[in-house]
């Protein structure tokens, strides 16, 4: 397992950690700060062979950065790093075919296509758009800012959440010119100053969810393979009932079994657990796990689904959550791991 960590101290960098199929404990394997500098978000390539991480770069070209992976000792290789093509990359996605890297640019609102070597190594970036508008919010809303951007379950289309115009932007990917072209229609709109974040796929690819940051909601979305398009089903609160305080959504996932979504809260600090309606695709509030921790930014449930750990930015802590397969609700383990500024964590295979 891999978690981010996006301190100024001199523990920035990637940290690289074993986990114990039983316990879920955590084991430090390593501390990797070749080639990176404070890294956002990570992501693995399809097959695990090779790391990306988005990366903020002090006082020059924000940055993607490669990585092989040794999956007998969890060692990374740093290949290569190249520009982003924008400010403030938060988020990098990989096509099902290995062969390009979606970027989102946060600060100046540019979403990029970058072009991968058959070693994992990235190369030139074959086309940056530059998104227009703006939403009603007065502050997070002055221009676009896109904070996911993601290939399709079949690569044909990219979507962009795009926080500050609240919109879904949909690209069509041409993958003989490798390029991003408008989809018809261009995007799919979300309501007034909810500020679309995060966005999953289920596992038949035809169902979609997205967090929306700066009004905690979920929105869950049919999707259209064919034509790339989103259909709005409902929308549903991620809060706990009552709740006052101001808060963020942050990230998403579905656990394996697919019977299950649980997104991070951002202030309230807690993971929600709803279950998922295969049939019509809603959404029902399970409950909601309080992550011992604040701000968390990032989680990740381990692939055979037992474990789930949250990565608490602002408090310095990775922490350890059992799932229950049956009811999708989770129970603390009683582990923590101390690391600062701790952003995104991503599960990557070691098997000595």
């Amino acid at each position: 397992m891999i978690v981010a960590s996006f301190s100024p101290t001199d523990q920035a960098g990637l940290h690289v950690y074993q986990m114990d199929a039983q316990t879920g404990q955590l084991t430090h394997v390593r501390h990797v700060t070749e080639g990176i500098h404070r890294p956002l978000y990570t992501t693995t390539n399809p097959t695990q062979q090779y790391l990306y991480v988005a990366d903020l770069v002090p006082k020059q070209n924000d940055a993607i950065a490669a990585y092989a992976i040794n999956a007998k000792t969890g060692d990374l290789q740093f290949l290569n790093s190249k520009p982003s093509g924008g400010k403030v990359p938060c988020y990098v996605n990989i096509s099902p075919d290995h062969h390009a890297a979606l970027v989102a640019n946060y600060s100046n609102g540019t979403v990029s296509l970058l072009n991968l070597e058959s070693d994992g190594k990235i190369g030139q970036t074959l086309v940056t758009q530059e998104h227009q508008g703006h939403s009603v919010h007065p502050k997070r809303q002055k221009t676009s800012h896109p904070h996911s951007f993601q290939f399709s379950p079949d690569g044909r289309f990219a979507l962009a959440a795009d926080l500050g115009t609240d919109r879904i932007v949909i690209y069509r990917v041409n993958a003989k010119n490798n390029t991003l072209q408008p989809n018809d229609p261009p995007y799919f709109t979300t309501p007034p100053g909810s500020g679309p974040r995060h966005l999953v796929f289920d596992s038949t690819g035809t169902q979609a969810f997205a967090t929306t940051e700066l009004d905690n909601t979920i929105l869950s979305m049919r999707y259209d393979p064919q034509a790339g398009t989103l259909k709005l089903i409902e929308v549903i609160s991620m809060l706990p009932q009552g709740t006052t305080a101001d808060s963020y959504a942050a990230d998403l996932h579905i656990h394996p079994n697919g019977k299950f979504l649980y997104a991070s809260n951002r202030g309230t600090d807690n993971i929600v657990i709803m279950s998922i309606d295969p049939a019509s695709g809603k959404l029902e509030v399970v409950g909601h796990e309080p992550t011992q921790g604040s701000f968390p930014r990032g989680f990740a449930i381990e692939p055979t689904g037992r474990f789930l750990y949250v990565a608490n930015e602002r408090s310095d802590n990775v922490v350890v959550f059992k799932i229950d397969p049956q009811t999708g609700k989770l129970s603390p383990t009683g582990q923590t791991v101390e690391l600062d500024a701790p952003m995104c964590i991503t599960f990557i295979p070691i098997k000595p």
